[in-house]
């Protein structure tokens, strides 16, 4: 799977790891490499050389040590070299080597710190080498790697970029749109508000009423219209306009009732995108 980070996250991982890496130990292979390459004809020159004359030194102490010739005291002399200690951490720190070492690490670390800096794609990976990933700039947009909106969700964002919409009635909610499993399970179109019989009813939107009727499984039920968008009020009480009305958001239309297929009073409020329902909850908060 991709990553994405902002700019501010790649510059910080940038400095994180120039400084885990100015701290890191030295057998990093990276350096190594770096320090083998750089230094390689000076090594090469200096361990030919030592070898000699180690190996001159060492026949010279075989001979004499084997020689009935040799005194006692030259043969004490040879033992007391031989046995002298050596402190190697001290001679590799005043020939200079570790100066070097840590100057190649440093070296090193800024680079792969300029790199991620200058290179958008470039992050640290988990083992410590550099991966390319996906920047997604701060501000711009993630829809290239989210998933394509539902038609439902689609219609609810055209709903809300292109006309305003209110509640048309507080109460408690009993059923909300979807699913609903009664004696006989069906996708309720609608969102349902319970209220007292009476409490008025306001249009969430401004339109032409469409239809105010009182027949069918609704009941007394009124449907507005603005372009491709309409909302529809059911199982009113009372209706309050006419058919064909021209209706400002906000106007009291109707009183909740218990008309049509209704168990108590309530209102069932729908929100239709030409012939498709959209949730409520998509758009408003109830």
């Amino acid at each position: 799977m991709e990553k994405a980070i902002t700019v501010e996250d790649r510059i910080r991982r940038a400095e994180e790891i120039y400084y885990r890496r100015h701290n890191q130990v030295l057998n990093n292979s990276a350096i190594k490499q770096d320090i083998v390459s750089t230094s390689k004809h000076k090594i090469v020159k200096k361990v030919t050389i030592q070898a000699f004359i180690a190996a001159c030194v060492f026949t010279s102490i075989f001979i004499a040590l084997n020689n009935e010739k040799c005194s006692e005291t030259v043969k004490q002399n040879i033992n007391y070299v031989l046995s002298y200690n050596i402190d190697f951490q001290k001679l590799y720190e005043e020939t200079g080597l570790q100066s070097m070492i840590e100057g190649l690490q440093n070296k090193k670390t800024r680079s792969d710190a300029k790199e991620i800096i200058e290179n958008p794609n470039i992050v640290e990976s988990v083992g410590g080498g550099l991966e390319e990933v996906e920047l997604v700039e701060e501000g711009s947009s993630l829809e290239e790697s989210q998933e394509p909106l539902s038609q439902m969700e689609q219609d609810a964002e055209y709903i809300k970029k292109n006309i305003s919409i209110i509640k048309p009635l507080t109460g408690v909610i009993t059923s909300r749109f979807g699913l609903r499993e009664d004696v006989q399970p069906y996708s309720h179109t609608g969102i349902d508000i319970a209220a007292n019989t009476g409490t008025t009813i306001i249009a969430a939107i401004d339109g032409v009423a469409s239809v105010v009727s009182t027949e069918g499984g609704y009941g007394k039920h009124i449907k507005i219209v603005n372009g491709s968008i309409s909302t529809l009020y059911a199982h009113c009480n009372d209706l309050y306009i006419k058919e064909g009305d021209y209706i400002s958001q906000g106007q009291t239309i109707a009183e909740v009732g218990s008309t049509g297929n209704s168990t108590g009073p309530h209102l069932h409020f729908e929100i239709i995108v030409e012939d498709r329902y959209v949730d409520p909850d998509l758009i408003l908060s109830f």
